[in-house]
């Protein structure tokens, strides 16, 4: 039997008590941060500014990918302004190297290869990364 694990993800730094926030994980890199793509995803109604706490069990060891946004306008959508720049707070698996440019899998990529795996991230304006 393939070994699983446990990903604890703990969403930091939410700015306000409205909307949702977006989870999308994906396990395969030519999908990546495309809808359909998503290898396992929820929509967390917010209840609290703060912090959030997303788990997911008996997750296969191997390699995964997390991108997260604040929907704070519940429209379902990550909007961005005329250059195509984020208006509301997200964040990913990892710090992104550069906010100029939509990190690759590879970039923001985490293996998952113990009985529990914990990640915080940050969610953070553009203007803020």
């Amino acid at each position: 039997m393939e070994p699983t694990g446990t990903l604890v993800v703990n969403i930091e730094n939410i700015h306000l008590n409205k909307g949702s926030i977006h989870i999308a994980l994906y396990d395969d890199p030519t999908t990546f941060s495309k809808d359909e793509g998503v290898f396992f995803g929820e929509i967390i109604q917010l209840k609290q500014a703060g912090s959030q706490q997303w788990i997911v069990e008996d997750l296969s060891y191997r390699k995964y990918a997390l991108a997260i946004f604040h929907d704070i306008n519940s429209n379902g959508k990550m909007d961005r302004n005329l250059l195509g720049v984020p208006k509301e707070p997200y964040a990913f698996s990892k710090k992104e190297p550069s906010k100029w440019r939509e990190p690759t899998f590879q970039d923001v990529a985490f293996q998952m290869n113990a009985p529990e795996k914990k990640i915080n991230v940050s969610l953070d304006f553009w203007k803020d990364r």
